[in-house]
């Protein structure tokens, strides 16, 4: 148990910083190709190039409300430790408080409406919340203990899920039709050696794994320098279907699941591989040692890869649209990496790049149920739009 839960708050901590036969071609006004339809071992793939398919991405966003961590009050007080929110249907806001060990929820206006859970080991308590999501009117808050607290839409403790750690700790929940998808991490020794198992699955109500979308097993030497977001495979879940990066430097390629696990159709792109600068790396080893630094007998971890992984983070808007963080490279601005140029593909087809402007770097952007969500981690605050 205890090596499970320092392996999840390492994990959580790290969270802030992983033949062909074409079928259809179709052009721009200048018959340039823009897109191939092909197949590749029965599987339909969308080769994109870079050339747009539409004139413009529209994202027309008006803020609802921000809600501020920083405040007087102690019960509406929050620390946002990772860019982990769920919103309901309702458009209650529900925000992890690392601070009080415990889920804060806020109503649709941005008001303060209760705290769920707090600081312990017992039912309805957290030692460490790493993950929040909902579903038919149910709340459900993830701890590092490899338990699951249930609430109700009156705030009510229903009861708690135990989980074994056979199954691993669920974190990063999404919701994903009928189902969840997220990460499930756990841990096995072979050989004298301990490996971390970040396995991207969908999950029932009961969050037993019903079956395994990614697999990634990744060693754990505490001696060793790593990479952290060598543990993570960036996806995104959609009502009727999951999109899961390819882990690789090299090509940008995106994979597009039904909720079955059928490997319905890919996505490629062109794309030529990107190197990490010196500021950047230097930038991110301090924040791999902020994340670290209360982790009891943590030795030092910094990046050793040369190259950024080609793919940085995937979000489905309420349009089931695809949006897409792609690696880009330092261009020495001082305001470089403050704002997000994302790729955004419908039903696989590439449409356009769209530039959403950010407060800061640690902003990170989300979108969450049918909100645009900015996450400041530097500020502590949560905004919340409408699009």
């Amino acid at each position: 148990m205890k090596k499970t839960r320092k392996l999840s708050v390492i994990f959580t901590m790290m969270l802030m910083v992983s033949i062909f036969i074409g079928c259809g071609k179709t052009k721009n006004s200048s018959g340039d190709l823009i897109y191939e339809i092909k197949d590749v071992n029965g599987v339909k793939v969308f080769a994109n190039k870079n050339e747009p398919s539409v004139e413009k991405v529209d994202l027309n966003f008006i803020e609802s409300f921000t809600i501020n961590g920083d405040v007087e009050e102690e019960q509406q007080k929050f620390q946002i430790r990772q860019p982990v929110i769920d919103i309901d249907k309702n458009g209650n806001v529900y925000i992890i408080d690392i601070g009080s060990s415990s889920i804060k929820k806020f109503d649709n206006k941005g008001e303060f409406a209760a705290q769920l859970g707090t600081k312990g080991t017992g039912p309805g308590e957290y030692f460490m919340p790493v993950s929040v999501t909902n579903a038919n009117d149910t709340v459900y808050g993830f701890d590092a203990t490899m338990k699951v607290n249930k609430y109700d839409s009156s705030n009510n403790f229903i009861s708690a899920i135990n989980l074994s750690q056979a199954d691993g700790l669920p974190v990063m929940m999404k919701k994903a039709g009928d189902y969840f998808a997220g990460y499930r991490v756990s841990n096995e020794q072979k050989d004298g050696k301990l490996f971390i198992l970040f396995n991207l699955i969908v999950m029932d109500k009961q969050f037993k794994t019903v079956r395994t979308i990614a697999e990634n097993k990744v060693e754990f030497d505490p001696s060793k320098p790593m990479n952290p977001m060598e543990m993570i495979t960036f996806f995104a879940a959609g009502k009727n279907e999951i999109a899961v990066a390819d882990k690789t430097s090299d090509r940008f390629r995106i994979k597009v699941y039904d909720l079955e696990g059928n490997n319905i159709y890919d996505i490629t792109k062109s794309f030529r591989r990107v190197k990490y600068s010196e500021r950047e790396i230097e930038k991110m080893n301090k924040l791999i040692a902020e994340a670290l630094k209360n982790v009891p007998g943590q030795p030092e971890q910094k990046i050793d890869s040369q190259f950024k992984e080609a793919i940085t983070g995937m979000w489905y808007d309420k349009y089931g649209r695809l949006w897409v963080g792609t690696a880009i490279e330092d261009d020495g601005s001082e305001d470089f990496g403050k704002n997000a140029t994302l790729d955004v593909f419908k039903d696989g087809i590439f449409l356009n790049s769209h530039l959403i402007e950010k407060s800061n770097e640690m902003t990170a952007v989300d979108f969450v149920e049918d909100k645009l969500v900015f996450i400041d981690t530097q500020e502590n605050t949560v905004k919340v739009c409408e699009y």
